[in-house]
């Protein structure tokens, strides 16, 4: 059973690292702190693999919104943790345009320093179209 909860915001240091990375990817990236700035980001749904995934505002998403663009995520980024004393992977998730949610990996309790985020190794990847059974 998935250990599921929301919360009724995103937190301020979530909202300030993901600024912080996207701050330092190249220009093309600049849409994904718009949204943040427009108040796209509602509240946060924790779920299983330490992925948290955002709840939007419905008429900033309508705004942004792109379905004809491919889903991706921005991995490779690093960030300190204060607990461990060790790098973590940092990764968030874009769909149709959209910021969906980040995962941290390497810790299951952290306690991330957002002012130390290294995007020097990113890399987007581009998620593959399912191909439909029988075709």
């Amino acid at each position: 059973m998935y250990n599921l909860f929301k919360r009724s915001g995103a937190q301020t240091w979530e909202i300030k690292l993901l600024k912080n990375v996207i701050g330092q990817l190249p220009k093309e990236f600049k849409i994904l702190e718009e949204q943040i700035d427009a108040g796209l980001l509602k509240g946060v749904v924790i779920g299983s693999a330490n992925y948290v995934a955002f709840s939007h505002h419905a008429k900033v998403f309508s705004q942004f919104q792109t379905r004809d663009q491919k889903d991706y995520k921005i991995t490779g980024v690093r960030v300190f943790d204060k607990k461990s004393k060790s790098q973590l992977l940092y990764t968030f998730y874009v769909s149709s345009g959209i910021i969906k949610g980040y995962s941290v990996k390497g810790a299951d309790k952290y306690l991330l320093d957002i002012e130390s985020a290294d995007v020097s190794w990113f890399i987007q990847l581009f998620k593959e179209k399912e191909v439909e059974k029988g075709k």
